[in-house]
């Protein structure tokens, strides 16, 4: 009874850990331009966004008029909320956070729009200049923990006017975008100018990331949003047990001399060694280098993101040959390293079919010219001739010989 009870409380255990893990949270914006709401599931350092939705509600149109939200304006961004609100209720968001910028801010009938908003259910926070500013800069900072210098958030209410035929003939261009592009883009050089700053990076993360990581303790922010994403999404699309940082741990020792942000993405890799699994074999090493490529990653930038794709698409098996061009995005030497990080999984992944155990019982390093795989006693039986075949295409990686022991 005793031991059934256990049993029970584990399953518990595991839902509810499940639960809190893939929690759902949202953020509706309500802009000078649109009305948007973003749903985000998955850890708190590194939610994914699982619903995005935007209406053009042009809120700001009519302040330049006569200083008020127009009537049409204001309905249309109302019809929104009262979807987001409906929405949300029914995909089980548990926090909901509304804010609302400049338009609602500075309009004389802001009160009332708040107000009506609040009659669908939704609370709306009026946000500052400066509380928006630094929403805006905490989300460049949940996506890039050691940016400095200069946060800039080019934001609706200061941009509209004129579209170009050229700008909307860009492919994925949205008409919306389109219009509001060259007083942008004016802006920001004039910004750049003004600044002197010697280089820019753009970050995908802005306002509404960053209300998400202002609610986060401390611990939290200081978790690593690379491999805290990388870690869910392996766990969530693992064949067994996840065991990606024993992965890591396994294939150390031949990459010792490597620097501290290679080791990163290799963990990141090691933690994502399972993902492509439930694809056509055929096609499992391109959809590990899309993972890699395309995923939901902070904190890593373009030559992160390729070495992250290079080391899946060698470990789900992809023809070396057959990898994407990146041009001279990542030097030669740091792609091929990538690729021997792939190969070092994929041998890790055979020879355990998958589980933790068998890596406790062995271990592998580079010894006198030699590539050596080592399987204690009782774990012979795991030296299967495609153990011995991935073995040596490591090997040859590193222009060794492959070696196996067992002792």
């Amino acid at each position: 009874m005793r031991s059934t009870c256990a049993k029970i409380e584990k399953i518990l255990t595991f839902l509810r850990t499940s639960k809190q893990a893939v929690s759902r949270s949202a953020v509706i914006d309500i802009g000078s331009n649109s009305v948007r709401i973003v749903v985000y599931e998955g850890p708190a350092r590194a939610p994914a966004v699982i619903f995005n939705e935007k209406v053009a509600a042009g809120l700001g149109r009519g302040l330049a008029i006569d200083g008020r939200i127009a009537a049409e304006d204001a309905e249309r961004g109302l019809v929104a909320l009262r979807r987001y609100a409906l929405l949300a209720k029914h995909m089980d968001v548990k926090d909901v956070q509304c804010v609302a910028t400049a338009a609602v801010r500075d309009a004389a009938n802001g009160p009332d729009f708040i107000a009506a908003a609040a009659e669908a259910g939704l609370k709306i926070r009026l946000l500052s200049g400066e509380e928006e500013a630094e929403a805006a800069g905490h989300g460049v900072l949940a996506a890039i923990p050691d940016a400095h210098g200069i946060a800039v958030d080019l934001g609706g209410g200061s941009l509209k006017r004129l579209s170009f035929e050229e700008l909307r003939a860009i492919p994925g261009m949205a008409s919306n975008r389109a219009a509001s592009l060259p007083d942008a883009a004016a802006l920001l050089a004039a910004l750049v100018n003004i600044l002197d700053v010697p280089e820019m990076t753009v970050s995908s993360s802005g306002l509404r990331e960053g209300l998400l990581y202002q609610a986060l303790d401390a611990e939290t922010r200081a978790q690593d949003p690379l491999i805290v994403a990388a870690e869910f999404e392996g766990r969530r699309l693992a064949r067994f047990a996840p065991h990606g940082r024993a992965i890591a741990e396994w294939i150390a020792p031949l990459f010792e001399d490597e620097a501290p942000a290679d080791s990163r993405v290799r963990l990141a890799a090691s933690l994502l060694s399972d993902v492509a699994w439930s694809a056509n074999p055929d096609f499992r090493a391109d959809r590990g280098t899309e993972i890699g490529l395309h995923g939901n990653w902070r904190s890593i930038d373009i030559p992160g993101r390729i070495l992250l794709a290079r080391a899946l698409y060698a470990g789900f098996g992809g023809a070396d040959a057959e990898f994407p061009a990146m041009g001279n995005l990542v030097a030669p030497e740091r792609l091929a390293r990538a690729r021997q990080w792939g190969l070092a999984i994929r041998l890790a992944q055979r020879l355990t079919g998958g589980v933790e155990a068998p890596l406790k019982a062995s271990g592998i390093a580079l010894v006198d010219g030699k590539l050596k795989l080592c399987l204690d006693a009782g774990w012979h039986h795991l030296a299967g001739e495609s153990v011995e075949r991935r073995l040596r295409v490591l090997a040859q990686s590193f222009d060794v010989k492959a070696e196996l022991v067992l002792l």
